[in-house]
């Protein structure tokens, strides 16, 4: 499963169009991991912003609806502190939210993942589309 349409790049911000598929999850896991060590950033935070992104690509493939052409978006954004990824898709009936699971769930803690490894996380949607965003810090 590929990327659909051109990447964009700048310095320090990549943004990527996926297809709405769960083989999005590893192929945007790789390219993001790819990127980060090659700007040679620190193996742990390299770690947790792959985890951060790829558990909100899982989050908005299980919940929402896709973008135009069953697509989703990946970004990530390099700062000099950190860094912010994020993930459009086309909206969901329920805003994201942490849930309380038991140990033998077989999901549902994806979000959870998100608020230990991230400095913080948010969401922003409007009558189309929402993105959930996490600022991640240097380790």
């Amino acid at each position: 499963m590929g990327v659909v349409g051109a990447v964009r790049r700048s310095e320090a911000a990549t943004s990527v169009r996926l297809p709405f598929s769960p083989a999005s999850v590893r192929t945007i896991r790789d390219r993001l991991t790819t990127d980060l060590e090659a700007r040679e950033l620190p193996a742990e935070s390299v770690d947790d912003a792959r985890i951060v992104l790829s558990e909100l690509v899982a989050n908005a493939l299980r919940h929402a609806r896709p973008l135009p052409e069953d697509t989703l978006c990946a970004s990530w954004h390099v700062r000099e502190n950190g860094m912010v990824v994020s993930v459009t898709d086309g909206g969901s009936s329920t805003a994201p939210h942490v849930q309380r699971t038991s140990e033998l769930s077989d999901g549902g803690r994806g979000l959870a993942i998100v608020d230990v490894l991230a400095h913080r996380w948010w969401m922003e949607s409007d009558a189309s589309q929402s993105s959930v965003f996490a600022e991640i810090a240097w380790h």
